[in-house]
C-alpha cells in the first residue's frame, strides 16, 4: 500500500468485533472496511454468528468482503 500512497493503520480493540469495527470506522472516518469471511456455513452463522454479515449490514462505510 506505501507504494501506492495508500495509508493503512493498524488498530486492537476489545468488545463484539463487528461493533467494534464499526465505531472505529466511524471514529476514523473511513472510506472502507476490509474484511475477510472463512466462509462460515449456515449452522454456524446462526450460533456464533459471522462478523462480516453483521459489518456489512450495519456499517454505513463501504464495505469488501474477501472469501478465503
Amino acid at each position: 500500500c506505501s507504494d501506492k500512497g495508500i495509508m493503512v493503520f493498524t488498530h486492537m480493540k476489545q468488545g463484539h468485533a463487528g461493533s467494534e469495527i464499526i465505531a472505529l470506522a466511524k471514529k476514523e472516518k473511513s472510506d472502507l472496511i476490509i474484511l475477510g469471511s472463512h466462509g462460515k456455513s449456515n449452522a454456524d452463522r446462526l450460533l456464533i454468528g459471522s462478523v462480516s454479515t453483521f459489518v456489512v449490514t450495519h456499517s454505513t462505510a463501504t464495505t469488501m468482503v474477501v472469501r478465503s
